[in-house]
This record gives structure tokens, C-alpha cells and sequence, in this order.
């Protein structure tokens, strides 16, 4: 669940809605929400359009400095 709040936090810290950032990275915006509420993971690739766009590390989105 912490990839799921990460990826809200800094969507909205960002200033964007879901449709916005799915349009910025080429998915849905269903996919977008799936990923906020826990329900999917993003892939690899979904991974590396996210830490582009949000400028933070892999560790971080996916919580892996938490431990």
C-alpha cells in the first residue's frame, strides 16, 4: 500500500488530476486510480514514466526506503 499513497502524494503535489497524469504517460485513468487504491501495481515500464514525471527514485515510489 505504500506505492499506492506514493503515487497519490505526489500526484497531488504535482497538481494533477488522474486523467491528467494518465494522459502524461499514456494509460488510463482507470489503471491510474487501480494504482492509487492498491488494487494493481504499475509495471516496469509504468514504474519509469511515474519517476520521470514525479522526480523521485524507484525506491522511493515503490517504498522500498520504508525499510
Amino acid at each position: 500500500m505504500v506505492t499506492a499513497k506514493r503515487i497519490k502524494e505526489l500526484r497531488t503535489l504535482k497538481n494533477l488530476t488522474q486523467k491528467k497524469l494518465a494522459s502524461m504517460i499514456n494509460y488510463s485513468q482507470s489503471l491510474v486510480s487501480c494504482w492509487e487504491r492498491g488494487i494493481r501495481i504499475p509495471s516496469a515500464l509504468g514504474v519509469i514514466k511515474l519517476i520521470r514525471i514525479f522526480d523521485c527514485t524507484c525506491d522511493y515510489l515503490l517504498g522500498m526506503d520504508c525499510e
